[in-house]
């Protein structure tokens, strides 16, 4: 049986040009862990490369669709499907850092040997919209920088994927089920409508059973919306990293994190 590496930083990018704030902090402070750039087929990466081999890293590319980095919607798509994490099956986890995400220490080991399907920083009720009155979602992760647990996904992902062809399920849903309407799984009609984040920490958790950090643990792993109610949570500690630092008070964070980092 093959021994499986503990992790890789696995990067989604889909611009020319690389943020290179972003890569001068998390390639100093997850050195030590395998590299890769997740990436559209037709994406020119010669900027990208120059700059890691710049600063010595070592790094794999592996390319997609460019179908599934257009937008937003389609982005979150991917990041629901089995052949994403397949890509790194020889891995126990993956921890997905977007450009917009920054990392203040070297955790990620710690974080994999709690074992959790998925950890992602705390949401709470009504999410970019929420205030200080907003009660913290059950269960919540934000998916911009995310530890996921890559057998977890696959199982859950391959069952969702099966039963959305059954041709069983689908005659059925046509004989029974107001003939069109049901033809879409309610996994499927979720894609749609609901970012991949909120899926994985409701949907698959009760469906599939993926197990997500409770709240008390992720408030430690990671920050995105009201990220000063966080630090408060925390008594005044900075978590492994953050998300989406130059949306959600910017202000906060630019005592933590370099002024670079915020011309981008």
């Amino acid at each position: 049986m093959q021994t499986l590496k503990k992790v890789v930083v696995a990067v989604p990018v889909y611009k020319k040009n690389p943020e290179n704030a972003f890569f001068a902090n998390c390639t100093k402070i997850l050195n030590n862990y395998d590299f890769c750039l997740i990436a559209p087929k037709s994406l020119d990466m010669s900027k990208y490369e120059e700059l890691l081999k710049a600063k010595n890293k070592e790094y794999s590319i592996k390319r997609f669709n460019d179908k599934y980095f257009k937008d937003v919607k389609s982005y979150s798509k991917f990041c629901l499907k089995s052949k994403l994490y397949k890509a790194f099956r020889n891995y126990e986890y993956m921890f997905l850092l977007q450009e917009d995400g920054f990392v203040f220490k070297d955790e990620l080991e710690y974080w994999c040997n709690k074992g959790f399907d998925y950890i992602g920083a705390p949401l709470f009720e009504g999410y970019e919209n929420s205030d200080e009155n907003s009660p913290m979602i059950e269960f919540s992760g934000n998916g911009g920088v995310s530890l996921r647990k890559i057998s977890s996904f696959i199982e859950a992902l391959e069952k969702e994927e099966r039963h959305s062809i059954n041709p069983v399920r689908i005659l059925s849903d046509f004989i029974f089920q107001n003939r069109f309407k049901s033809y879409k799984t309610e996994f499927q009609r979720l894609k749609n409508r609901v970012n991949e984040d909120v899926i994985i920490t409701q949907y698959l958790r009760t469906k599939r059973g993926l197990k997500p950090a409770p709240n008390k643990e992720a408030i430690f792993f990671s920050f995105e919306v009201q990220p000063e109610r966080l630090y408060r949570l925390t008594e005044g500690v900075l978590p492994f990293a953050c998300h989406a630092y130059r949306k959600y008070n910017p202000e906060f964070w630019k005592q933590f994190i370099p002024e670079e980092n915020f011309l981008a």
